[in-house]
């Protein structure tokens, strides 16, 4: 089926959100953490999204081009026909708030969380005094839940930071070699659901590191992480790069996964790490209250 002339060209040389919403619209827009919503003819809702910065966001899609982003972003800033923005307290909150929005009105353009999200657990395991071996589950078994966390809420999300807490094992571990790449295998989009690494020497200390980040208690392990960039001495531009990402990785997940379930669990007399995943919606519900509720 031939493509309408109209699609080939879905707007001129200047982007059109420019002058529909007004100088004062863009000048009024803050730089803190937030949510925004695009809007279609008769009010539709066209697209849910959200920001650390919303005035940097949004400036984004006002100087957009049409030879330098998506045809799908074309399309939505063409049927757009105003922008609605609420600034939040933080990144937990603007997940949150971004994740009930879209599973309520349904976007036409947002492709992800509009059916319900995969939960995973973490299994955190010490087979031998110098072996850590992490596994990502999608239950927490009685007999094996004082060594799980969770439950964290998206397949990519949780995916992903494995992939960054797996690396940072790794350029610790027995194998680390300064002239060896990562290996393959964890550098994919997705690495693998069970790994093992091997140390020198015992790593008590490391493991109650890992057990304090997935639980949302404390962020040191970020900081380790953070150590082992060098960029002065890191000859890879690659390296570099998986460097930065796997640092903004942790803190990303650290922030709007591990913290949640620690405040939620303080909130609401939870003692162990473990939220089962029928609770954790109830808690996304109860935000508001869980934050009022805690120093």
């Amino acid at each position: 089926m031939p493509v309408p002339r109209e699609q080939l060209f879905l707007f001129d040389e200047e982007n059109p959100l420019k002058k529909r919403l007004g100088d004062a619209f863009w000048d009024a827009i803050p730089a803190g953490p937030g949510v925004y919503q695009f809007h279609g003819a008769g009010d539709r809702v066209l697209y849910v999204g959200k920001s650390v910065n919303l005035r940097s966001r949004l400036f984004s899609y006002k100087n957009a081009r049409k030879t330098s982003v998506s045809r799908k972003i074309i399309r939505l800033i063409r049927n757009t026909r105003y922008i609605r923005y609420d600034v939040l307290s933080d990144e937990l909150e603007a997940v949150t708030e971004e994740n009930r929005r879209i599973r309520w009105f349904r976007p036409e353009f947002n492709s992800a969380n509009k059916q319900p999200e995969t939960y995973y657990f973490i299994l955190l395991q010490q087979p031998e005094p110098d072996h850590i071996t992490l596994q990502l589950r999608m239950s927490a078994p009685v007999e094996i839940a004082r060594h799980c966390f969770g439950a964290y809420k998206g397949h990519v999300p949780v995916r992903s930071a494995l992939g960054a807490i797996n690396r940072t094992l790794w350029l610790m571990s027995r194998d680390y070699k300064p002239s060896v790449s990562f290996p393959g295998r964890l550098t994919r989009l997705l690495t693998p659901r069970t790994c093992t690494h091997t140390f020198d020497t015992p790593v008590p200390t490391l493991i109650s590191l890992l057990r304090k980040y997935l639980s949302g208690s404390d962020p040191d392990f970020i900081e380790i992480r953070k150590s082992l960039f060098c960029p002065q001495t890191t000859g890879s531009a690659f390296r570099r790069f998986q460097d930065e990402h796997d640092i903004e990785e942790l803190a990303s997940f650290y922030n709007t996964r591990c913290r949640f379930l620690y405040q939620a669990g303080s909130c609401f007399g939870i003692r162990d790490h473990l939220l089962r995943q029928d609770e954790y919606d109830d808690f996304l519900a109860e935000l508001p209250r869980i934050r009022q509720c805690l120093p």
